[in-house]
């Protein structure tokens, strides 16, 4: 498995030997990009897509070694992006621009939902494609349970902007988060959703789940973690991530990721004062991996 995050002009990927932990700066585009926006990849890693909100959307096959410019059309604001687990399927947000989805690796897209008021922002699909949510500025979540064809607004309320979706490998659970809240769907996004108050919660940033669901981890700006068991019905006491090896915590906590089980994590962050132990050391970027052990 690989975990790529987007660390400013630069893109990086861990190996897929986890225990390692060894990180490589993917070179490849021509020009680089001033702030790339967001990555997805397959399972594997093999396939990746990055977006540049200024330009173009990018693709690799061969575990980003190498990088070309998709068929993606000029224009929009690119936000954030997510992929299938082939890599086949893509579906990507923009600014005032609508959603676009792609079904061959980027080749070719189709704007699925039209330019509006609203911009599209987060978005989430299952495993295969075909259960999709995307949030948008007017604070609503859509659903699409077929590939992005058709869309439906979900009955998921928040008087408050999303900051971050997410949804298990099958798309019956989704988390939509706030900086303060955080919803969550059991049957695909369709009908009510509840709601949840861990105790603490405060600056939330980020959420990502396990394949299942059942393991869910937000984590805040102030690097505080939050952790459910149930699929987000009952929450642990908040905790800090863990000190580096010099002893700081760390803060200013901007995005997360994890691995099918989430035993692996991984977590972005922007400041480096105090002395953060930096693993990437690149205009104020730096990137903390964690072990799960229960």
């Amino acid at each position: 498995m690989v975990i790529s995050l987007i660390i400013s002009s630069l893109l990086w990927w861990i190996s897929p030997v986890l225990s390692q932990y060894n990180w490589v700066q993917s070179s490849s585009f021509q020009p680089f990009a001033e702030n790339w926006q967001s990555i997805a990849s397959d399972e594997s890693g093999k396939y990746l897509v990055a977006v540049d909100p200024n330009g173009d959307i990018w693709a690799s096959n061969d575990f980003g070694e190498v990088w070309s410019e998709t068929g993606a059309p000029q224009g929009p604001y690119w936000l954030h992006i997510v992929s299938n687990s082939t890599g086949q399927f893509l579906a990507t947000t923009t600014s005032y621009s609508g959603i676009f989805i792609s079904h061959n690796f980027g080749l070719t897209w189709n704007q699925t939902i039209p330019s509006s008021i609203y911009s599209w922002e987060f978005i989430t699909c299952d495993d295969t494609g075909k259960y999709l949510a995307a949030t948008n500025s007017d604070n609503e979540i859509y659903l699409s349970s077929n590939y992005g064809d058709s869309w439906t607004k979900s009955l998921a309320v928040s008087s408050q902007t999303w900051v971050s979706i997410t949804s298990d490998s099958k798309g019956q659970y989704i988390f939509a988060l706030t900086s303060n809240n955080i919803y969550w769907s059991s049957n695909f996004g369709v009908g009510n959703w509840t709601s949840s108050y861990p105790y603490g919660f405060n600056e939330a940033n980020a959420v990502a789940c396990d394949s299942s669901g059942q393991f869910v981890i937000v984590v805040s700006y102030y690097g505080v973690i939050y952790t459910s068991t149930s699929h987000g019905v009952n929450w642990t006491q908040p905790a800090y991530l863990p000190p580096n090896s010099q002893g700081y915590y760390v803060y200013d906590i901007s995005t997360i990721a994890c691995d099918q089980t989430c035993k692996v994590i991984v977590a972005g962050s922007y400041s480096v004062e105090f002395g953060f132990h930096q693993i990437l050391g690149k205009r104020g970027y730096s990137i903390h991996i964690y072990l799960r052990t229960a």
